[in-house]
Parts: C-alpha cells; structure tokens; sequence
C-alpha cells in the first residue's frame, strides 16, 4: 500500500492548495521587501547650496552620475551633500550651475537603501532651479561668461 491510498480527493485539494499558498507567500514577501527597500520613496524634498563637484563614476555593471552640493549655510564651514543625477536634464542644468557658481536647490528623493549600479547614495535628485544666479562667472565653460560670449563657435 502506498502513501496514495490513504489520501482522499478533498486532502488532496487541501495539500495542493497549501502548498500553493507557502509558495506565493514566498515569493511575494521578500519582492514586496525589496521593493519597500529599494525603490518606495522614504522620504523627499530639496536642499540648498552650491555644486562643488560633478563625477561620472562606476565600475562594470554601469556608471552613475553623482554631484556634492556644499550646504553650509553660515559659510564659515564646508557641508557637504551627495546626491546621485539619473536624469539628462537635471545632470545639464547642474553642469552649466558648476561652471557659472550659482546656487542651486536640488529636489530630491531618499530610499533605504540603492543599488551600486543605478546610484551611488541614497538620494537621487529630480529636479534643480537656480535660485541665485553669480553675476559674474569668470569661468570660460559658463554660457553666460565674458570669454564665452566673446569666443568664436566652431
């Protein structure tokens, strides 16, 4: 006699659908974790300061591009904040920020935690407005600079 003769059709349905039960729960706890971990937003909002340094950084799997933002509000000391850029646009209006010294605010959103091929902090910003423009960039990359207005395009 084998373990088959002994199960009716209705502890069979019940087996089947226990089973069933512990698979999906094994499943849908650990990707709503993750997903809770590394792409629900834990919290959002902007900062305020000037881009001290711009990178283009990663290694084999992709690169990221991250900025540091000085946010010492006194000025007596340096504050500094990274964030990580996925967006074109918001990477452009940070480069040209850069070169001209203008402050910026950065909105962005946190995670708990990041993957190391899609960003390189916890915070990933989302958008930039100036909010107050160097009156005179002396930096040749600026568009808004004397040198650059004066030089020949190619």
């Amino acid at each position: 006699m084998s373990l088959n003769d002994f199960l009716t059709p209705e502890l069979k349905k019940k087996m089947k659908f226990t089973a069933a039960f512990f698979v999906f729960l094994l499943l849908i706890i650990p990707g709503t974790t993750l997903w809770y971990q590394y792409f629900y937003h834990y919290s959002e909002g902007s900062r305020t300061g000037t881009i001290t340094k711009l990178s283009h950084k990663g290694g084999i799997l992709g690169k990221t591009n991250e900025a540091d933002l000085d946010i010492s509000a006194l000025k007596t000391g340096t504050s500094l904040w990274s964030v990580s850029i996925r967006d074109a646009i918001v990477l452009n209006d940070l480069t040209i920020a850069k070169h001209c010294g203008d402050e910026v605010e950065v909105t962005y959103v946190q995670t708990l935690k990041h993957f190391d091929f899609l960003q390189k902090t916890d915070y990933r910003a989302t958008g930039v407005m100036v909010t107050n423009r160097n009156a005179n960039p002396e930096n040749p990359n600026c568009p808004r600079s004397k040198t650059a207005q004066n030089t020949p395009k190619k």
